[in-house]
């Protein structure tokens, strides 16, 4: 689902969608990450702290599969979190930026890991071949 690469060189590989690893990759400045979602490639760098979440339904008569309907990657740059927003249920994308701490439905999360930041942090966006 994602790769990270750390300021010292080290490259980590993140989980899939239903078990991220988020929460078990180690505690270092984080250089870039880039994530694959459908069929593009994200990849964000630069930025003060990076964050994502993967929403999910639970539906009672299949109560052992949930469905994810999304997925939020998150990067703060000076007290705002840029949001790239990948919606499974309308097969939309989208970007939205609010104020830290207003992440997730205007309240904030947990599980931020801090980016070596640069003066022009940016994000680039792919198209892979199938």
């Amino acid at each position: 689902m994602y790769t990270v690469t750390f300021e010292d060189g080290q490259v980590w590989q993140g989980g899939d969608m239903n078990n991220s690893g988020w929460n078990t990759m180690p505690i270092k400045l984080i250089k870039s990450i880039a994530y694959t979602v459908g069929q593009y490639k994200l990849t964000l760098e630069g930025y003060e702290a990076y964050n994502h979440l993967i929403e999910r339904v639970q539906f009672v008569l299949n109560a052992n599969k949930p469905k994810i309907t999304k997925i939020i990657l998150m990067a703060l740059k000076d007290g705002m979190v840029q949001k790239y927003i990948f919606n499974f249920t309308t097969g939309k994308s989208e970007f939205e930026m609010v104020g830290f701490g207003q992440e997730y439905y205007n309240k904030p999360t947990t599980g931020w890991h801090e980016g070596e930041r640069l003066d022009y942090p940016h994000c680039n966006i792919e198209r892979l071949e199938n």
